[in-house]
């Protein structure tokens, strides 16, 4: 099996979940909402956020990468092998999109501010 060929279809068993569309759209959603009444208008201290949360998630990952590729033995199948990388893609995706929520949320409040500034 092929790392490459693995990845596409594990990338394919988590998109196809029950409701993965809808939960990222309310990771996005929930991201915005704390981002802008945690963070309001201080960059700074988000971004050292977003440092520190990438650090988690790499360190995550590669816990999850580890465990995965010493439990798989050459004896699974595609889907099996797949699986077992499930963790990791979907933490891949969580974090993503809650970043992108993040940035998102911080987006709008500058804009409400600005358009407050200007009225």
């Amino acid at each position: 099996m092929k790392l490459l060929e693995v990845l596409l279809v594990s990338i394919q068993y988590v998109q196809s979940g029950p409701y993965f569309w809808g939960s990222m759209g309310f990771i996005v959603a929930s991201a915005m909402l704390i981002g802008a009444l945690i963070f309001g208008g201080n960059h700074k201290f988000i971004f050292k956020f977003i440092l520190g949360l990438l650090a988690y998630v790499v360190m995550l990952i590669f816990v999850n990468l580890t465990r995965a590729s010493q439990a798989i033995t050459s004896e699974f199948t595609l889907d099996q092998s797949a699986k077992a990388y499930a963790s990791t893609i979907t933490t891949i995706y969580v974090t993503f999109f809650w970043i992108a929520g993040l940035f998102l949320g911080l987006v709008l409040d500058k804009l409400k501010a600005q358009r407050l500034k200007h009225s």
